[in-house]
């Protein structure tokens, strides 16, 4: 509940302190805006963003789940994972890969523009 504002946080449970902030998040954020204009303007594909950034209801994202969605025209769909140079997966985000992996899904870990672009051409080929 915050008294300031006058409403409970949907996302954090009232007897949980709310997540702290990751130094690189500032710019993973940065880096997957520039990832989303590169693929969207360059290559022409579609991204939506997932994961913990999402802005529909939380309840129904996986756990873990990648930070972009990428649609490829006449090829089909990616999940990217954007990461700075020293950033790792957290265990939720493993198992999101796993599950991608077992379905036969191309999931990657990108850490930066160029990363991206270079999956995605990859999957055009």
């Amino acid at each position: 509940y915050d008294p300031q504002k006058r409403f409970f946080h949907a996302t954090t449970p009232i007897n949980e302190p709310a997540p702290r902030k990751r130094k690189n998040n500032m710019r993973e954020k940065e880096l997957e805006k520039q990832i989303i204009w590169s693929l969207e303007g360059i290559l022409k594909c579609t991204v939506t963003k997932a994961g913990e950034d999402a802005t529909y209801n939380k309840k129904y994202v996986l756990a873990g789940m990648s930070d972009l969605i990428v649609f490829i025209p006449n090829v089909g769909v990616a999940f990217l994972e954007v990461k700075t140079e020293t950033g790792k997966q957290r265990p939720s985000q493993k198992k999101f890969e796993l599950l991608c992996n077992s379905c036969n899904l191309p999931y990657y870990i990108v850490r930066s523009v160029g990363e991206a672009m270079d999956v995605v051409k990859s999957l055009q080929k």
